[in-house]
């Protein structure tokens, strides 16, 4: 006995829908809602951001390009003159160190 999506999907190809229709292509997200021209800029930007700099984690370059594209060149010089990106880090915080004893109460 077939079940329902089975059923769907015959009645779909019996139906004479392509696949394609059937199906949602994967889009890339979109969160900064970048238009095709900015999207398109911002991919040549990133290839070559690669390149010249390979030691330097993909995600980071995609991070500085749009940090860079929504804050504007004022705001990050300000950023940067003010030091607000080299704030301490927080010492009480434990780095490392060994658990003697662990009782898990919600498995």
């Amino acid at each position: 006995m077939a079940t329902s999506e089975e059923t769907t999907l015959i009645e779909n190809i019996d139906s004479g829908k392509n696949i394609e229709e059937e199906f949602e292509r994967y889009k890339e997200p979109n969160p900064f809602n970048y238009s095709e021209l900015e999207l398109a800029k911002r991919k040549k930007a990133l290839i070559d951001a690669e390149k010249d700099f390979p030691n330097v984690p993909p995600k980071w370059i995609e991070w500085l390009y749009d940090v860079l594209e929504q804050k504007g060149e004022e705001e990050v010089k300000k950023i940067i003159e003010n030091k607000e990106w080299e704030k301490k880090l927080n010492n009480k915080r434990m780095l490392s160190g060994t658990l003697k004893s662990v009782e898990v109460l919600d498995p």
